[in-house]
């Protein structure tokens, strides 16, 4: 796997702070999009904390696994290998796994497996589509005037549209 430490600038760390540990997003490789996590990672090693950011096997810069695990179980086996190398390399016993989009996803799947996990930050992860969630959704729609009369006349126009065409059966 191929990935980037940030060490905190003072070129210590307290092996207390859990590790925050950046995974993909998607097929991006792990600079993340707009450079994100490049950013977050600098900016928290000034406040006295390593970050890892990496590819998982078959993204970006790492190469595909030749196992032939699942792609849940390789990207589990993938994490879990960057904790073992931060835990021998700095002694670090507590991360933090951050993910935007599958990223998010994959941080769960992590979470839930092992201990020595002790956050999560999952970034446009899970949405379960309650009844909260489609007021919310339908809340701006609603509440203006302009898209209801537009979406009324985008609606009129295709009703005119289908009353216009000639029928074949006659």
């Amino acid at each position: 796997l191929t990935g980037i430490f940030s060490i905190p600038a003072c070129g210590t760390h307290v092996p207390e702070r859990p590790a925050i540990i950046f995974l993909n997003a998607g097929f991006l490789h792990q600079v993340g999009p707009h450079r994100m996590t490049v950013s977050l990672c600098r900016e928290i090693s000034t406040r006295n904390f390593i970050s890892f950011r990496f590819d998982l096997s078959g993204i970006g810069d790492s190469p595909s696994s030749l196992s032939r695990n699942s792609h849940d179980e390789q990207v589990y086996l993938d994490i879990k290998s960057s904790m073992d190398l931060l835990e021998k390399k700095y002694s670090v016993e507590r991360f933090i796994v951050a993910g935007l989009c599958s990223g998010a996803d994959n941080a769960h799947k992590i979470t839930v497996r092992d201990k020595r996990v002790c956050g999560m930050i999952g970034m446009d992860g899970y949405a379960y589509p309650t009844s909260r969630f489609e007021i919310n959704r339908y809340k701006s729609f609603l509440s203006s005037p302009k898209r209801i009369t537009n979406y009324l006349l985008r609606t009129a126009n295709i009703l005119d549209k289908k009353q216009e065409e000639p029928n074949l059966e006659e």
